[in-house]
């Protein structure tokens, strides 16, 4: 059955080492990009938790609209506007 499918396909040499090199490279390429999606993830997952870590450091404080800061401890009941 397979050489029925193939027969009206005349492979030369060239055609064949086309072929071959074009299966071989994709695989390279896809080798390749999947090792830099992973060193970018990677570099995106330390950079979340970098960022997370300095954000927690800030003493953030609400702010009214006017930008006067409400009154000690209101921060404890306070819903956003």
């Amino acid at each position: 059955m397979f050489a029925i499918a193939l027969a009206p396909i005349r492979l030369n040499p060239a055609v064949l080492i086309c072929g071959i090199a074009a299966v071989v490279g994709g695989i390279v390429v896809f080798g390749s990009n999947k090792s830099t999606m992973e060193q970018i993830m990677g570099t995106m997952k330390s950079a979340v938790t970098l960022r997370a870590e300095l954000i927690s450091r800030i003493d953030l404080r609400i702010v009214d609209a006017d930008g006067a800061a409400p009154p000690h401890g209101y921060a404890d009941h306070c819903t956003i506007r």
